[in-house]
């Protein structure tokens, strides 16, 4: 039963919920709610979850009076946020218990409490609301039935939230990253700097996120660089998974990609034979069925890109770009124009890296997430264990270890130049927002100098190594930074490129290079970390003595 609430009612509502709602807990992140569930309303950036317990008012009925309010948590407050607790009302309401009259009472005189229905053979019994209405708390939150009532609790923030982030302009390119292109170092195109990260143990894996808007229609754009392969020479037996999930819809897919060749391939290949690919669907939010999808979606085939470093047919390196159109009207059981997900979704890989013998590696994020068995066609389940939130953003979310401009450095106190004669010592000071201590080589950091003309390339000569700049031993607790260091000294023939005005007695003289270089700095890990990004740059002049 349903019907408007009566003032009286309307305050014995708002008495029960307002004692119910706990405040937010501390430490956390930004949880964004869908609009539907906004009875768990969005936590606070320094908020763990709100602990809504939504109860019905449990009123007192006098025999042969009137029946009590059966109302729903939708009629009462639709947005626990909005409301502060009023210091009167619970005073002047009436909270009073819940009633269970006999079986076998004068049916006509019975009139049950609300949360309970009559029954001829039990009198009054308890509704079970979280059964007969299962979607009554609403996705972000688990429904309990308690006698005569129910609660609502809103589940907690996800831990691993993500944020897709626009691309960060690298030189004078304001583009995406050239995940198209067959250049042999597509990998490392600056623009990936402001991608979203997770980077696995030992740096063997990385993967990379971004999303961009072409002719109105969004795209992300992905990217997996397996770096430490050590078996398989027919190649078939390297291959990644990838899925997408929304929650709202209860609908999905996900997209299977095999390496299919123990040769060298370039960077970018997307010729058939190097790779084959696979696409499933789910429109359910039970059952565990992923049906396949036939024929593959074209996108599917035509926006992958491929590359592997491969001898004697052993390939020690292989990585995948994938660009996925998102936000179209196709539905998931046939996304021909690409996949039907709206700006925050769920998201889970696998990679399936064959390791010497028979052994096989698999990199999986959330590393929480159950195996996948093909055998048996199972698949991890983003309805038991989420899949990891992804959301489309203008800027990087600020949960997971973070870098700026502003963080790189030489000098300590800052100082944004290079000497032309002395040590430069390079600092990277990367915070951690991950929610956790990390170790303190558990980032590193590699620095680049890049050149309008002449392009980027790694600082050398440099000791210790700007290629792979470590930080101290001790371990950075949450809120704290890196301080990750390198030192290069320019050689003569450096100073004369760079200054000419200065140093100009080298022969034969160097390509000029700019006097106000560019510092790209990108970071990886030796363990699983996330990065909500995972680079940055900074111009510095190049200034004598």
């Amino acid at each position: 039963m349903r019907r408007s609430l009566d003032r009286a009612d309307a305050a014995l509502w708002a008495c029960f919920f307002m004692l119910a709602c706990s405040a937010c807990v501390p430490p956390t992140i930004n949880c964004t709610r869908q609009p539907f569930d906004a009875r768990c309303p969005q936590c606070a950036s320094d908020a763990k979850h709100m602990d809504a317990r939504c109860r019905k008012a449990s009123a007192k009925v006098d025999a042969g009076t009137r029946n009590a309010s059966d109302a729903s948590v939708d009629d009462a407050q639709r947005d626990a946020g909005s409301h502060s607790r009023p210091g009167d009302a619970c005073a002047s309401a009436s909270c009073m218990d819940s009633r269970s009259p006999d079986a076998g009472a004068d049916d006509a005189a019975v009139v049950c409490p609300s949360g309970y229905k009559r029954t001829a053979a039990n009198g009054c019994v308890d509704i079970d609301e979280c059964k007969d209405q299962p979607k009554l708390c609403g996705a972000y939150a688990s429904c309990s039935n308690t006698s005569g009532s129910f609660s609502c609790q809103c589940k907690a923030c996800a831990s691993a939230d993500t944020c897709a982030p626009i691309p960060i302009p690298s030189v004078s390119v304001d583009q995406v990253p050239a995940w198209w292109d067959g250049q042999s170092a597509a990998m490392d195109d600056l623009r990936w700097q402001g991608a979203m990260s997770y980077g696995h143990v030992n740096n063997d894996a990385q993967f990379r996120a971004l999303y961009y808007v072409d002719s109105g229609q969004k795209y992300l754009v992905l990217s997996w660089d397996v770096k430490a392969d050590s078996g398989g020479s027919s190649g078939n037996q390297d291959y990644m998974f990838v899925g997408f999930w929304d929650p709202v819809t209860s609908s999905g897919n996900i997209i299977k990609i095999v390496r299919n060749t123990g040769a060298s391939v370039a960077d970018g290949t997307s010729a058939a034979g190097a790779f084959t690919a696979e696409m499933r669907y789910r429109n359910s939010g039970t059952g565990i069925n992923w049906d396949i999808v036939l024929p593959v979606s074209p996108w599917v085939t035509s926006d992958v890109r491929f590359g592997a470093t491969c001898a004697t047919g052993l390939c020690t390196r292989w990585n995948v770009r994938l660009r996925v159109p998102i936000g179209t009207a196709s539905p998931a059981s046939n996304p021909a124009a690409g996949l039907p997900l709206p700006d925050s979704f769920r998201m889970w890989y696998e990679l399936h890296v064959e390791d010497a013998g028979a052994s096989m590696v698999r990199y999986k994020w959330p590393t929480g997430a159950g195996a996948v068995d093909e055998t048996i066609g199972l698949y991890p389940d983003p309805m038991t264990t989420p899949w990891n939130r992804v959301t489309l953003a203008d800027e990087p979310c600020t949960r997971g270890v973070s870098l700026s401009a502003t963080d790189i450095s030489t000098g300590d106190p800052a100082i944004e130049q290079i000497s032309l004669t002395g040590v430069n010592w390079f600092h990277v000071r990367a915070r951690n927002t991950t929610g956790a201590s990390l170790a303190g080589q558990a980032v590193v950091a590699r620095l680049r100098i890049v050149d309008p003309d002449a392009g980027a390339v790694d600082i050398n000569p440099s000791s210790p190594s700007c290629a792979r700049a470590l930080g101290g031993a001790a371990d950075v607790p949450v809120g704290a930074s890196f301080d990750m260091t390198c030192s290069w000294q320019l050689s003569a023939n450096q100073r004369c490129a760079y200054r000419p005005d200065i140093y100009g007695g080298c022969g034969p003289m160097p390509a000029r290079l700019s006097a106000r270089p560019r510092i790209v700095a990108e970071l990886s890990s030796t363990s699983d970390v996330l990065f909500n990004t995972v680079g940055a740059a900074i111009d510095m002049d190049v200034v004598a003595p």
